[in-house]
């Protein structure tokens, strides 16, 4: 088990639960586990497509479709995505920030953002 962060389905909020430390240039060792509702205010999120926006402290910004990482067991009607960390998370220490971007699928048009949580890289 690694990182589990919840997705508030009342007010977008992300919650970062069950802490790890991570380290610099660590990799394939823990995970970032997201659960998901499967809507928000009457908005199934299941057809959306859902992208982890993440910045390093570099201030470096990256994406990364969570899709891609969705695991066939839900857990309370949330969707579970559950993502290795690597390198590209652990490559600079200090404060990685991360948000949610759900857009509909196969396009750039916003459904909804979440609030910023954080995570520390040692």
């Amino acid at each position: 088990m690694g990182e589990q962060i919840v997705f508030r389905h009342d007010s977008k909020a992300l919650s970062v639960c069950n802490r790890v430390r991570i380290y610099e240039g660590e990799k394939n060792v823990d995970c970032l586990e997201f659960m998901i509702p499967t809507t928000y205010n009457n908005i199934n999120l299941t057809d959306c497509d859902i992208r982890m926006i993440y910045i390093n402290s570099n201030n470096v910004e990256n994406s990364l479709l969570l899709n891609d990482f969705l695991q066939s067991d839900f857990i309370n009607e949330c969707m579970v995505f559950r993502v290795v960390i690597d390198e590209k998370f652990t490559a600079v220490p200090g404060e990685l920030k991360f948000y949610l971007k759900f857009t509909q699928s196969n396009s750039e048009d916003i459904v909804l953002e979440s609030s910023t949580a954080i995570i520390n890289v040692d």
